[in-house]
């Protein structure tokens, strides 16, 4: 009896670090939560995820991470509209294809997409891509 029960409370034990752990890790993390804590950005409250992928390196911190966010309403993502932003699109569509984003989860590049781009000191970087015609933002994280 006092065997199971120690076996038990150590089981409880194990589950409570290992949840600890990955909290503090981000495993348990949504992508919205993700880019507010890494970037120091405030997100806007009625945004859907609508497409997400990573390059195999995300788990160790460096490389790739690009989220699509849907909203009801266009002007959802006003705050992150910077005027004259200039994007990179070859580097941006290379970087996407390689990660696996297929054609139709692209953010729509013919479009006049407005945005911004917010850089650390190491060189990471974090392209945010609004299209006001699809009520949609397109983030792509760069991390190095």
């Amino acid at each position: 009896m006092k065997k199971s029960v120690c076996i038990g409370i150590l089981c409880v034990l194990a589950f409570g670090v290992s949840l600890d752990v990955g909290l503090k890790l981000g495993f348990m993390q949504t992508n919205a939560e993700r880019y507010a804590e890494l970037w120091k950005i405030k997100l806007p409250q009625g945004m859907t995820e609508v497409y997400s992928a990573h390059s195999k390196d995300m788990a160790l911190g460096d490389g790739v991470r690009y989220t699509a966010f849907e909203a009801e309403k266009a002007d959802t993502f006003s705050t992150f509209v910077q005027e004259n932003v200039e994007f990179p699109q070859d580097e941006l569509e290379t970087t996407l294809k390689q990660i696996g984003v297929p054609e139709e989860s692209m953010p729509p590049f013919e479009e006049n997409l407005s945005g911004k781009i917010l850089e650390k000191e190491d060189g990471s970087r974090l392209y945010i891509l609004v299209s006001t015609q699809e009520k949609r933002v397109y983030f792509v994280q760069i991390t190095v």
